[in-house]
């Protein structure tokens, strides 16, 4: 299921702790950058840095993460 946590506190890493073990599709919304950076470091999660309340925020689409990196020059039968 795809679900936005808006917040990134106490609760909402709590929030995002158990829906990411479940395997949910995460995308975490908070205007702190540090919180969000450790929740990316912690949990396969999308973030959005700003305020949850604003509407421009919340239609910002989240960044595109690679989902692997390829060493420069890699044959293209390279598999991650």
């Amino acid at each position: 299921m795809k679900i936005v946590v808006v917040g990134d506190g106490k609760a909402g890493l709590a929030i995002t702790a158990q829906l990411s073990s479940e395997g949910h599709d995460l995308t975490v919304v908070d205007s702190n950058s540090n919180v969000l950076e450790q929740s990316v470091e912690q949990f396969d999660v999308m973030v959005v840095h700003g305020n949850g309340a604003s509407l421009p925020t919340l239609r910002r689409p989240p960044p595109i993460r690679p989902i692997c990196s390829l060493p420069p020059l890699a044959p293209m039968k390279s598999i991650c």
